[in-house]
């Protein structure tokens, strides 16, 4: 009997791609891509002529300031492997090219998702916003500014209103977007711009019917980011999608991580949502959405391993169902080490359109070595680092939630807890061993992960705190409740190890605020 060739690749593709519902939208969350440039470099010919320039669309991809595109990324892989596991979508929660490029950006999602026939949408990310890398109107420019870029890819099928990436509401067939820039024109939850944030997350997710509703935004709270980011959008934000059932999907943070079911982000004290972490559930594959003001549930899902980098997994605790980093802590039960090959990815959901059907599915897709053969793809593609269930509807094992214990290695360098004064005007440079840090910042390296867990170059690289108006800040300033101590925890040892009792000089206490954190991340280099 022969065999035709179809025959042969439809089996193959059915062995490869999870089963989707005839009605199921297939959506790839990514977030810190950078612009696909695996090979950076331009050199000089004998002739004097400049070769090797990255190419877009056929045009040379250049910088903010005419220079060749040059930082490396791996996007273009990514998003190939979002588009084999059958992307219909691509939802970027922002850090898009990093070469503050929007024009280049553009051209980059026309050839690598566009053209490919798959839609786009995206949040402003730090390095998207106004300012960045001295471009004034970086992201509102017209039209030059991302803003302006990207308004003309909103997808036909899409539904959208608001501002674009700032503000903005897409319902794309079963599902609700909410996309929101809250935390990153100013940080903390007494800000008037993320006070206006979370009014849009509210109007937004009451005025929808949608079954399945999605957040997505950019910035962080430090609790929720495994790697050295620190605290930017509030515990409000998280808690009004919470209370809608909405899965929230964010960045930053070079690493992909996940929740468990979450019962409660916050506890709302007068204007102020204060940190209250419950989880709930028996199974962190299986994690139900549901609203309520009472017993809501949620996760979140950092995306930031988008191509750009991966990075070393700083602080976990209770809270993570997974964690997929360069370099896990020790003993760590849920992380799992990304070799150099695979460690950056998308998250891919399917959101079925069936109203009898009440889960959606979500795994990661990882690259594989540059150059891979389709069976090398095949077999990274059926053994997903993560794989888990959206559930619509109440989990009635849920109860109020447990409290989760945490645990951190940022006690290095110049780092500092908060001591009751605001006086930051003592910041001096630690000197790195191999180079000083002069050279560091004019390399671009301020960025780098061991520079600022190190607590190298905090003055040179601008991660200093000048509080000119405490009320901007009024969050951090907050007088610890003796009857609210967080139960902090040492490092889980893996099953079957016996865990060391834990020492108070061995952890951080997580109620405390780190200004060194909150100066590199959020007043200065928000990187």
């Amino acid at each position: 009997m022969r065999v035709s060739l179809l025959s042969v690749i439809a089996v193959l593709a059915a062995a490869v791609l999870p089963d989707r519902g005839a009605t199921a939208l297939r959506v790839a969350f990514v977030a810190d891509t950078g612009i696909g440039n695996d090979n950076p470099g331009v050199w000089t010919d004998w002739q004097g002529n400049k070769q090797g320039y990255y190419k877009l669309n056929g045009v040379d991809c250049l910088d903010f300031a005419g220079e060749p595109c040059a930082l490396y990324s791996r996007a273009r892989d990514v998003l190939s492997a979002a588009k084999d596991n059958g992307a219909e979508l691509i939802v970027h929660a922002g850090d898009m090219d990093y070469e503050s490029a929007p024009r280049m950006w553009r051209y980059f999602v026309d050839e690598t998702i566009r053209n490919q026939g798959m839609d786009f949408l995206a949040v402003k990310g730090n390095h998207d916003a106004d300012g960045w890398d001295g471009v004034q109107n970086l992201w509102s420019g017209n039209p030059e500014g991302y803003a302006a870029q990207l308004r003309g890819t909103v997808p036909a099928r899409a539904d959208c209103r608001g501002s674009y990436g700032e503000d903005m509401v897409c319902d794309y067939g079963p599902v609700a977007f909410v996309l929101s820039s809250v935390g990153v024109e100013e940080a903390g939850e007494g800000s008037d711009t993320n006070r206006r944030h979370y009014e849009f997350l509210e109007r937004a997710l009451s005025g929808s019917d949608a079954r399945w509703k999605v957040c997505v935004w950019h910035m962080n709270m430090e609790e929720m980011q495994v790697s050295y980011k620190g605290d930017s959008t509030g515990w409000g934000a998280y808690e009004i999608c919470r209370k809608h059932g909405a899965f929230i999907v964010t960045g930053h943070a070079h690493t992909y991580s996940r929740t468990k079911q979450v019962a409660r982000f916050g506890t709302k004290q007068w204007s102020h949502t204060k940190k209250d972490l419950r989880v709930s559930g028996n199974d962190d594959s299986r994690i139900h959405l549901h609203p309520g003001e009472e017993d809501a549930t949620s996760t979140v899902a950092v995306v930031g391993f988008g191509g750009y980098k991966n990075e070393a997994m700083l602080r976990g605790g209770e809270h993570w169902a997974k964690v997929y980093s360069t370099s896990c802590l020790d003993g760590d039960p849920v992380c799992e080490q990304a070799s150099d090959d695979e460690k950056f990815g998308a998250l891919v959901c399917d959101f079925p359109d069936d109203p009898g059907s009440s889960e959606t599915e979500c795994w990661t897709v990882t690259t594989v070595r540059p150059g891979a053969s389709n069976r090398q793809k095949r077999r990274s593609y059926r053994n997903p680092k993560d794989r888990f269930w959206l559930i619509a509807g109440e989990d009635p094992d849920a109860g109020e939630g447990r409290t989760a214990n945490m645990y951190s290695t940022m006690l290095s360098g110049n780092q500092r807890s908060f001591d009751g004064s605001l006086d930051r005007s003592e910041c001096f440079d630690v000197q790195p061993q191999d180079h000083e840090c002069l050279l560091q910042k004019r390399w671009g390296k301020c960025d780098e992960w061991w520079l600022k867990n190190g607590g190298y170059c905090a003055k040179t690289c601008g991660r200093c705190v000048v509080l000119l108006e405490v009320k901007e800040y009024e969050d951090y300033i907050e007088e610890k409740d003796e009857e609210d101590e967080t139960n902090e925890a040492e490092v889980p040892a893996s099953k079957g190890v016996v865990a060391d009792t834990p020492d108070e000089s061995d952890y951080m206490n997580m109620d405390e605020v780190d200004f060194y954190t909150i100066a590199e991340d959020v007043l200065e280099g928000r990187g």
